[in-house]
């Protein structure tokens, strides 16, 4: 080798050496301000004193609520979580006078909190009037506003329900502004306006139970909620007027301490994210499958099925659970972080779906098994096996000549159904590339 040709080569190493120690040193570096951004072992103690007193405080008026209470603990503490760039959306669902009030309106005077009473289209549009300038429409951008933040609407049955035009409308806008990454529009009054980059916010607000034209209108569009049934309370369960007003009172100030202390200790994205095993993960991932199979909609005047894919949703949920788990002040996901993962499940379908692909899921195969899991009537289950079945979201493996005019169980003598979730159905696109690669090679 010639001398010029070593000096070349020794160069081109001590670059790539140089290259690697300062890798090296970032990955270092970024360690070490991950390890001072975890709570240290008296914020620990104090975080959890906060939160065992909210707990206690709840318990003491509405027990019931409490799993959802916490619930929206988690989706505020979220918040903190590093590397989390899409928007969280938690829908809680329950009949009029359920409690959905009841739970949101303690976290009002949240410092975190941005607070609507209603929410509609324009309030995404609403920066981008005509008779303001580029400057303030800008600023009153409501993706900017919420920006690592809490948005609670106490009442999203606008964006809920409507006529089909409406909804369309509404869901045009919505998920890419729930996927967390800001929103950019041409408006003719100010040309093009907005900005793109890490805008993730969480948004919990209630609803009474959504019609399949609101399910069918997301499905057109991909999922981006999580949704959360509110138990109804039972006469032994209310509290009198008088008592009302000062248990959320009460509530509110024991949320807020803990909240607004937790953010004046730690800023947003700043915390990794807690360890979870190759199970959580795979099991995450089979949530998110049931929540989208469950929201498969029949297709409309000779079209395609609404199939959903589970993507959005692995992620939203893996965000809550780690929102969770953090909470709780926990190293790595749990069995209860997994609870409120199958919460989701039952919620996030229109009617008892979700309770009878969580069934299915767990091995169970006829009427009368999954009847004794989910304590739901039978014939509940037979319409709701038989309305998944014309989407293929279900399967009856066994399937006999049967006339549909009656369930199974009612038939004397004959062998129950065997249920089974169905298989995934295939991509076409998929099968295509397949069939070109295929051609190429022969």
């Amino acid at each position: 080798m010639t001398v010029p040709s070593l000096y070349s080569s020794t160069l081109a190493y001590e670059r790539s050496v140089a290259k690697k120690r300062q890798a090296l040193q970032k990955t270092l570096s970024s360690a070490q301000e991950s390890l001072k951004a975890l709570p240290t072992k008296g914020e620990t103690k104090e975080w959890l004193r906060r939160l065992h007193h909210v707990q206690a405080v709840v318990n003491k008026y509405w027990p019931v609520h409490w799993p959802v209470f916490e619930a929206c603990l988690a989706s505020y503490v979220s918040l903190l979580i590093q590397d989390v760039t899409q928007g969280i959306g938690i829908i809680l669902v329950g009949d009029s006078g359920a409690g959905k009030g009841t739970i949101l309106d303690p976290f009002r005077e949240v410092e975190r909190t941005k607070w609507l009473d209603k929410f509609t289209a324009a309030s995404l549009n609403s920066g981008f009037a005509d008779n303001v300038t580029a400057e303030q429409a800008d600023e009153r951008a409501i993706y900017r506003i919420v920006k690592h933040k809490a948005l609670i609407v106490g009442d999203l049955g606008t964006i809920l329900n409507g006529s089909r035009e409406s909804l369309a409308a509404m869901y045009s806008s919505i998920p890419p502004w729930l996927d967390g990454q800001g929103l950019a529009y041409g408006h003719g009054t100010h040309g093009s306006h907005g900005q793109k980059g890490d805008f993730s916010f969480v948004l919990i607000g209630g609803t009474t139970p959504i019609s399949k034209t609101t399910w069918r209108a997301m499905a057109s569009v991909g999922p981006r909620f999580l949704f959360l049934r509110v138990a109804r309370l039972t006469d032994a369960e209310f509290i009198s007027p008088k008592m009302y007003s000062p248990a959320k009172a009460e509530i509110s100030t024991a949320i807020q301490e803990l909240l607004n202390w937790i953010f004046s200790q730690h800023k947003p994205r700043t915390i990794p994210w807690p360890d979870y095993s190759k199970e959580q993960d795979v099991q995450i991932q089979q949530y998110a499958k049931l929540i989208a199979k469950g929201q498969t909609m029949l297709g409309e005047y000779g079209e395609d099925n609404l199939n959903v894919t589970p993507h959005h949703l692995t992620q939203r949920i893996g965000t809550i659970l780690a929102g969770s788990a953090l909470l709780w002040q926990r190293p790595h996901f749990n069995d209860l972080d997994m609870r409120l993962a199958r919460s989701f499940v039952r919620a996030s379908t229109p009617g008892h779906r979700g309770r009878v692909l969580l069934s299915l899921q767990k091995g169970d195969t006829t009427v009368n098994q999954i009847a004794t899991r989910t304590s739901l009537p039978r014939n509940t289950i037979v319409n709701t096996l038989l309305d998944m079945e014309k989407v293929h979201v279900v399967c009856r493996p066994n399937k006999l000549v049967w006339d549909g005019t009656a369930p199974d169980f009612d038939k004397p003598g004959r062998p129950p159904d065997i249920w089974a979730i169905a298989p995934e159905p295939e991509d076409p696109e998929r099968e295509a590339l397949a069939a070109e690669r295929k051609e190429e090679y022969s």
